[in-house]
């Protein structure tokens, strides 16, 4: 058995690890500092994003950790899903692999945010499997400072209008 923290016991699982079905909708995180990254991963049939907001944050990195792959600012990942309807406006993140990454990108605005020091992409909206990059994506008004790699990466669209202005 293992014990289990989050639930306070023990469990009959093998896996060391806890996870959960969570639905996260119409949430905003607004002035926080976030030091290490915010990770979303959906794989279970019953959870879902719908509405995330975050404005005026802090992403913080470390040093240590920008050339790790996956080690981001904010990075939502599914193979078959959708993170709908996020905005990331007037943000900052600095000394991370990449800024932000996302798999299955659906109506996303991020606009008016810094990257500095990102040793991969600073924005990097992907797909895996079948979730292509859809909906209303509009990518403006950030500035982008030392990347190591690209400013915006983009993977395949479909039914996608996209906007890249005035980065």
């Amino acid at each position: 058995p293992v014990y289990d923290y989050v639930r306070e016991r023990s469990t009959t699982s093998t896996s060391p690890s806890h996870y959960a079905a969570s639905i996260f909708k119409d949430i905003t995180f607004d002035g926080l500092t976030f030091s290490g990254s915010v990770i979303i991963n959906d794989y279970l049939e019953q959870a879902g994003t719908d509405g995330i907001t975050f404005k005026n944050c802090t992403f913080q990195g470390d040093v240590a950790q920008m050339t790790t792959n996956g080690f981001c600012g904010i990075g939502m990942k599914a193979d078959t899903k959708f993170f709908k309807n996020v905005t990331v406006a007037d943000c900052s993140f600095t000394n991370y692999f990449q800024g932000i990454y996302v798999q299955g990108p659906e109506n996303w605005v991020i606009k008016n945010c810094t990257f500095n020091g990102t040793t991969h992409n600073a924005i990097a909206m992907q797909n895996s499997r079948e979730n292509p990059v859809t909906g209303s994506i509009t990518v403006k008004e950030n500035v982008i400072k030392k990347a190591g790699d690209r400013a915006v990466r983009l993977g395949n669209a479909t039914n996608a209008a996209i906007v890249l202005e005035n980065n």
